[in-house]
């Protein structure tokens, strides 16, 4: 009997991730050859039995087998790390699959929607193409409507006169021509009254003095919007005009609580607002009137404050007349008359002419307006006593106008006597150096009126403030036909105590300003349309 020592070890390999044959090629690319036998017990599952023999020096030694079995395990383990990798590497990609999915997913939604409207758009192009057919068809039918309301031999008055609730129904076309006003916008007021438009670096601003404060609007996408206040109380006039390049506004401050004396201010453009700029006295101040005078030393700028006096004075009132020096207005002269509203300048034959709207005298309205000359044949200009205009009556305004070549005044009676305010407010015109009557037309409590042309067509709107029941009464506008002015259209107005009109573009705007002492009342701007022909 031989006898041997033999020393089995059997090495059990459990793992799902390697297989009995990777195992069994790591155990053969080791090439020992004390590798005796392998037998697989089940799946995944292989003993492998080593034989070591003492006589047996090609087997080694123990150690010699425990470094092959490290080895082994070594190996192993960086198949598994190997496996592991390749699953992470495989879900990355898996990710990446499912991502490109949602992608072609959502380009497919997009070509979709694409598709779609482009469909709305043929449509749309389609109904553009009718259209355009269409034109041709349209202008003929305008050509029409013009024809029939513009025709010299049609009755022009009976075919455009307007309800009274100032809707429009019929909106001019080809440029501007004379259409309808309608209703466009409210600008708020409390105890409004003189309104100004002006012009800065050519953009639109509109001055409105209130009983608490005037407020600048700046016209904006086709609207006036709240640009700026002058905390200025109780003004009841205001006058831009620039000198030099520079740009003023001055402000007529009627009274400081119960004084009527009191400083009036003018504000100057700074480049992006208004700020004070001069104070001038003044007594119950009610407007300004700037003009400039071209004399022997060339052009000289004037500055006119209209004062209307103490509430219920008598006696004359000293309306100064200030010059500018370069840098100030300072005062230079005074005109005394009745408690006047208004004055205007006005030009004929070169020359310079102020008209005083006066209201009361001698707590009577039974008074007349009068109209000063500037005097320029001397190194400082002077004024001086014209005529007085014929017709008596409270006159809140006197307002000058030019047409085809004529000069015109219109005498705005607030009040014929002390207490009606129906009354007929005479309309100048100038003959043999003096003015003369040339029609009267009807008006209700007037403070002012506002003449304007449209190609060439003369037009007079009436702010009409009260009658003797209501202060809710219709502002008209005239239309000058045959020589003669003519009722045109009414509009709704409240305490109308002022007029102004603008244009912008194609269009007319014609704005009222209310007078009341509702805090919730407002002045209105209507707007007459215009259009370009395609």
């Amino acid at each position: 009997m031989v006898g041997f020592t033999f020393l089995q070890i059997l090495l059990l390999f459990c793992t799902r991730q390697v297989n009995g044959s990777a195992i069994s090629s790591l155990l053969h690319e080791s090439r020992n050859p004390c590798l005796v036998s392998r037998e697989c017990l089940k799946e995944n599952q292989c003993a492998y039995t080593y034989i070591l023999s003492s006589q047996n020096t090609d087997c080694g030694q123990p150690e010699t087998v425990v470094d092959i079995v490290t080895d082994l395990r070594d190996r192993i383990e960086k198949q598994e790390q190997a496996i592991e990798a390749l699953k992470y590497t495989i879900g990355n990609q898996k990710q990446v699959t499912d991502a490109v999915e949602v992608m072609v997913t959502d380009q497919g939604n997009k070509i979709k929607r694409i598709g779609q409207q482009n469909r709305r758009n043929r449509h749309m192009m389609q109904q553009m193409e009718d259209s355009l057919r269409s034109i041709p068809h349209l202008r003929a039918e305008i050509r029409e409507v013009k024809e029939k309301l513009w025709s010299p031999q049609n009755n022009e008055q009976k075919e455009i006169t307007q309800p009274k609730d100032g809707a429009c129904s019929y909106s001019a076309v080809n440029t501007i021509r004379p259409g309808c006003f309608r209703y466009f916008q409210n600008i708020s007021t409390y105890i409004g009254s003189r309104m100004k438009t002006f012009l800065i670096n050519n953009t639109m601003y509109l001055a409105v003095p209130n009983f608490q404060h005037t407020v600048i609007y700046r016209w904006y996408m086709g609207q006036f919007l709240h640009f700026q206040d002058l905390h200025i109380t109780q003004v009841r006039g205001v006058e831009y005009f620039s000198i030099e390049g520079q740009h003023y506004l001055a402000l007529a401050k009627f009274r400081e609580d119960k004084d009527y004396h009191t400083n009036s201010p003018i504000f100057k453009w700074d480049g992006q607002k208004f700020t004070q700029y001069q104070i001038i006295p003044t007594t119950g101040a009610f407007d300004w009137l700037y003009f400039r005078v071209h004399a022997t030393t060339g052009s000289q700028y004037f500055l006119l404050m209209v004062n209307s006096g103490t509430s219920h004075g008598s006696g004359k009132i000293e309306n100064i007349i200030s010059k500018w020096n370069g840098h100030h207005f300072l005062p230079i002269q005074s005109i005394l008359t009745g408690k006047t509203k208004h004055a205007s300048s006005f030009t004929i034959d070169d020359q310079t002419f102020i008209s005083f709207a006066i209201y009361e005298e001698s707590n009577s309205n039974r008074v007349n307006s009068q109209i000063y000359k500037i005097q320029t044949d001397s190194p400082s200009p002077s004024i001086q006593y014209y005529e007085t205009l014929p017709i008596a009556g409270g006159s809140y305004a006197v307002v000058p106008f030019k047409h085809e070549g004529q000069t015109y005044l219109m005498d705005v009676i607030r009040q014929k006597d002390d207490s009606s305010f129906t009354a007929e407010s005479p309309i100048y015109l100038w003959k043999e150096d003096k003015f003369e009557v040339f029609q009267t037309i009807p008006t209700t409590g007037a403070r002012m009126a506002c003449p304007f042309e449209i190609m060439g067509r003369l037009f007079l709107a009436v702010a009409n403030w009260r009658d003797e029941t209501t202060y809710r009464v219709d502002s008209v506008i005239y239309k000058f036909v045959d020589d003669q002015f003519v009722e045109y259209q009414r509009l709704p107005t409240t305490s109308a105590s002022d007029c102004e009109v603008f244009y912008s573009g194609n269009s007319v705007y014609l704005m009222f300003s209310n007078a009341s002492d509702n805090p919730e009342s407002a002045s209105m701007i209507f707007k007459m349309d215009g259009a370009t022909e395609p």
